[in-house]
């Protein structure tokens, strides 16, 4: 299941950012904007997350 967790840069809610690590650690991925477009974020740790974004990128883990 995705969904999507609006975190305003200047006033962030903790709330909000507790969500975020719990998707982390559940081995969630992350996508966020960059000032060239969008990039991945996972923890290092999560060996699941690592295949799925590789496969997204249709590389080789």
């Amino acid at each position: 299941m995705s969904r999507r967790i609006a975190i305003h840069p200047q006033s962030p809610q903790k709330r909000l950012i507790d969500q975020a690590v719990e998707g982390l650690k559940a081995g969630q991925l992350l996508v966020y904007p960059t000032d060239s477009g969008y990039a991945f974020g996972f923890a290092l740790d999560s060996r699941n997350a690592l295949e799925r974004v590789a496969k997204l990128r249709q590389l080789k883990p």
